[in-house]
């Protein structure tokens, strides 16, 4: 007979699934063996049922309680009495008091990574299980700690600088994770950059000019390298800038020259009308704004060529010119003393 019907819920059932009870000697010299009449499975949902895979289970150490799933199997079936999280505590106070279990551990399992066929891939599995689960916790102490703890916010710098120069494999494909992290994200990380911006103006301006007299040689090799890579198109943008201003400013002007009886549009200077309330030279600051232009441009008149020429040298012969010059390297002198 190998299977046997369960008395408590009448389902026949292999005779494996029945305890054992006592034997009887036959008439014939064999020995028979006896069976329960209730399976193993009734007999543990009774008033003697194991209390150790019941699900929910408290923890022996901490007292929590957890579902199976938080707690180790061992080989018979029966889950631990202790959590995975109070037996992985154990084990890290116990390596910590002995270095050398410690070292021992990490050399078998650089071992079993490099020998093992599929070891590296289940760890790594393992890792990639324990990191989705716990992301959140951990980016936020590591969060909390980054911005509380000075000596280990420049510890992982170092690190990471250090790692960057020496490693050219991380270097590139960190390059190429933040490329495309980037195009995906443009959008969003164009808003937080401007509310950050303007939460913390004052600050990152601080930390520019610092930075710039801390690294003057760099800045200036990096300025240099930006101008050359962007030349064409600096050039060309100033051009346009200086053509548009002079247009705007000849407008405001008539756009003729003003000499009685001259009607010429071509070639026209600006002169101003009286020397002595002249700021700047107009053509020489024609990339100011316009608004700075404007008070200086009301300032002049517009002339060709021969006539402008013509009153400059009358200015010089009266001796205006010449008593501004004299003027103005009396007034740099006195500037250079007032420095010195």
């Amino acid at each position: 007979m190998n299977t046997k019907i369960c008395k408590k819920c009448g389902i026949e059932k292999p005779i494996s699934d029945f305890g054992k009870g006592g034997k009887q000697l036959r008439a014939d010299g064999n020995l028979k063996q006896y069976y329960h009449t209730t399976c193993k499975k009734c007999v543990n949902k009774g008033p003697r049922a194991r209390t150790d895979n019941i699900d929910p289970k408290p923890c022996s150490q901490c007292g929590e309680v957890k579902s199976l799933s938080e707690y180790g199997k061992r080989e018979n079936g029966r889950y631990r009495a202790d959590c995975k999280a109070c037996k992985y505590k154990r084990r890290l106070e116990h390596q910590a008091e002995h270095p050398e279990v410690r070292e021992r551990i990490r050399q078998r399992d650089r071992w079993r990574r490099a020998n093992e066929p599929g070891y590296r891939e289940r760890q790594n599995a393992t890792t990639n299980r324990s990191h989705a689960k716990h992301r959140d916790r951990r980016n936020r102490e590591h969060r909390e700690r980054y911005a509380n703890d000075s000596e280990y916010r420049e510890l992982l710098l170092k690190r990471r600088r250090d790692f960057w120069e020496n490693n050219p494999e991380y270097r590139e494909r960190s390059k190429e994770i933040n490329r495309l992290y980037h195009e995906e994200h443009k959008e969003e990380l164009k808003v937080k950059h401007k509310i950050y911006y303007e939460e913390n103006k004052e600050k990152i301006s601080e930390y520019g000019k610092r930075y710039r007299i801390e690294n003057a040689d760099h800045c200036k090799k990096l300025r240099d390298a930006q101008y050359q890579k962007h030349k064409d198109k600096l050039v060309q943008s100033q051009r346009d800038i200086r053509s548009k201003n002079k247009q705007i400013c000849l407008d405001r002007l008539g756009n003729v020259c003003s000499h009685p009886g001259c009607n010429e549009t071509k070639n026209l200077q600006f002169d101003h009308k009286n020397p002595w309330e002249k700021s700047f030279n107009i053509c020489s600051c024609i990339t100011k704004s316009l608004d700075e232009l404007f008070p200086e441009v009301d300032k002049c008149q517009l002339l060709c060529l021969k006539h402008h020429m013509e009153k400059t040298a009358r200015e010089w012969e009266d001796g205006t010119l010449y008593e501004k010059r004299l003027k103005t390297i009396e007034k740099n002198l006195a500037k250079s003393e007032e420095l010195c």
